[in-house]
């Protein structure tokens, strides 16, 4: 059966509202988060919407210390939180990935089936078939520096 979603938010944000957005976020994701497995996060959106910048506001509210970059071109990197809830972040790009296939080498039902992970996944409409989103969020720019965002719940029965 197909996810249905839920509008959980529509709002404009600009660059200096991204922390903050970010911690929003997080805690929709504790609220959302599945019983079993990863608790996954798609984000899509143009190119130059913010879905890295995003992620990486994200990754400062988990308290990843490392710089976190975009993971276009390695398709995935995992950081070490401080957040008690999720001990891991895992950064995706699947804006490379031409067929489901592809995932296989990256370790990807190893990677979901782990409880205290946070899966970010930019581009995620390239991986649908493969995930179980918790959220889904769609940048759009309306403006220079203003991105509309929309959040949105995935109930997958």
């Amino acid at each position: 059966m197909d996810p249905t979603l839920s509008l959980l938010v529509e709002k404009n944000i600009t660059l200096a509202e991204v922390d903050i957005f970010a911690s929003e976020v997080l805690d929709m994701l504790l609220r959302h988060r599945p019983k079993i497995g990863a608790t996954v996060c798609g984000i899509s959106g143009d190119l130059g919407a913010g879905k890295t910048t995003f992620s990486q506001s994200l990754a400062r509210v988990l308290g990843v210390a490392e710089i976190v970059t975009s993971p276009t071109f390695v398709i995935q990197k995992r950081y070490t939180t401080t957040h008690p809830d999720f001990a891991s972040f895992i950064h995706m790009d699947a804006y490379r990935i031409e067929d489901a296939r592809e995932l296989r080498s990256l370790d990807i039902e190893n990677i979901l089936s782990s409880e205290h992970s946070l899966v970010v996944v930019e581009w995620v409409e390239r991986m649908h078939a493969a995930l179980k989103e918790t959220l889904h969020i769609d940048f759009i720019v309306v403006g220079d520096g203003v991105r509309n965002v929309k959040v949105f719940g995935i109930h997958n029965d």
